[in-house]
């Protein structure tokens, strides 16, 4: 019986010893799951801030010598020293800024990054309910495209608000530093009105001058790590989304943009000023290539889409019209010449309507450059071999960098031929 009680002890402990090691080992793995997880998120928020370290180690510097300059400031009794001790002077409200030359660097109206509550919330309106082509029917467009995205990608909330808010953030700082700077630029000019209405005529223009520099430099800085802050809450939204889920709405997102950029009530007022008009903007929102290539290159100039897509359509116009090809309606969507010179036509065409969109003077005068001379002025010297031989390798963008010389075109040529002459 002893041996049976000892050969059963035996066991029991044993048996303890196997599930104390099998507890051990299960816990060890445990731990390595964790700490593996831990490391896949480490790992990722890590990429996300790889990314959006585009301008950090400026935003770096700038505060060291910032704080540096403060420093030395406090010591010499500066009272402009800390930034937190003073605000901007007297800066103009927003609502007398003349803005109609100021262009968002996000280029997008506050308006537009409004959002619509959950993305489960249904459109009671449509785009059919309203006129073609009038304001509210582009409102109802952007709300469709907005709604129909938001279905598709599957965007959480969560991430969508944050990003909005990131968007407005930047945006405000944004247009404080475009009143801090012309503001500045009247005090340079000896413009001191604003100080002395507001009845704080204790400071002298000089004073003022290096304050408003100072806030303007921490404006820089600010606006640098809102940037940042923005592009860190764009990629927590799109680092998920599949390639395949993006190019299903490539239509939806480009022709959303255009209409976000270039404005309701734009589009509307280029609309109602012609059947033409109408025509031009049905070619422009028919083509998502064309509406891609657009956007990859800068925009239209100041946003305006209804003039660029007028000079590219006339300008396609004027290539075929000298290769003999009978006159399309707008509407036909056929930019190529069966020529070897069509790509590099097409790629100008678009560098001038996308640049010139906006009017553009020579020199100091009140002439306007026209696009489509402007167009056929560089067709003609590419053909003629005026030009340098990597032009017809450049970019649209590239291109907008050359067509937008502001000096009359038989000025340029008269100076290509100097250039040639003193080397041959």
């Amino acid at each position: 019986m002893t041996k049976v009680d000892d050969l059963l002890s035996d066991t029991s402990q044993e048996l303890q010893k196997k599930k104390k090691k099998k507890k051990k080992k299960d816990k060890k793995e445990d731990d390595e799951m964790i700490v593996e997880e831990k490391a896949k998120k480490k790992k990722k928020d890590k990429k996300i801030d790889d990314l959006a370290e585009d301008d950090d180690g400026m935003i770096v510097k700038e505060k060291a010598k910032s704080k540096k300059k403060n420093k030395k400031k406090t010591e010499d009794g500066d009272p402009t020293a800390d930034f937190n001790s003073y605000t901007s002077p007297t800066p103009r409200s927003k609502k007398n800024v003349g803005l109609e030359d100021i262009v968002s660097p996000i280029k997008f109206s506050p308006k537009v990054f409004a959002s619509p509550g959950t993305s489960k919330q249904k459109l009671t309106i449509s785009s059919k309910d309203y006129d073609k082509w009038g304001v509210d029917y582009f409102h109802a467009i952007l709300e469709e495209i907005r709604a129909k995205c938001e279905r598709k990608l599957k965007i959480k909330d969560r991430a969508r608000e944050a990003f909005v808010s990131e968007c407005h953030d930047f945006y405000d700082t944004w247009m404080e530093k475009q009143e801090s700077d012309q503001w500045l630029s009247e005090l340079l000019e000896g413009n001191n009105s604003r100080n002395k209405s507001k009845g704080k005529g204790n400071q002298n223009t000089e004073q003022l001058i290096q304050t408003q520099t100072e806030f303007g430099k921490e404006l820089d800085i600010v606006l640098k790590q809102r940037k940042k802050a923005c592009i860190k809450a764009a990629l927590h939204v799109f680092m998920g989304l599949k390639e395949d889920s993006l190019t299903r709405i490539q239509e939806l997102l480009v022709k959303g943009a255009i209409i976000a950029q270039a404005g309701p009530d734009r589009l509307a007022e280029f609309a109602s000023k012609g059947k033409e008009n109408k025509k031009l903007l049905k070619r422009l929102f028919g083509d998502t290539q064309l509406m891609k290539e657009m956007l990859l290159h800068g925009g239209a100039a100041k946003y305006e889409y209804g003039e660029a897509i007028r000079i590219f359509v006339e300008c396609m116009e004027v290539s075929k019209k000298k290769s003999g090809k009978k006159k399309r309606d707008v509407e036909d969507g056929e930019d190529f010449e069966d020529d070897e010179w069509s790509k590099i036509h097409r790629k100008i065409a678009l560098a001038c309507s996308l640049e010139l969109a906006s009017p553009m003077y020579e020199f100091d005068t009140s002439i306007k450059i026209d696009p489509v001379a402007r167009y056929q002025h560089f067709v003609e010297a590419h053909k003629a071999g005026e030009l340098d031989p990597a032009f017809p390798f450049f970019s649209i963008w590239e291109m907008r960098q050359i067509v937008n010389c502001d000096a009359p075109n038989d000025q340029m040529k008269w100076c290509r031929q100097m250039v040639r002459n003193s080397f041959y």
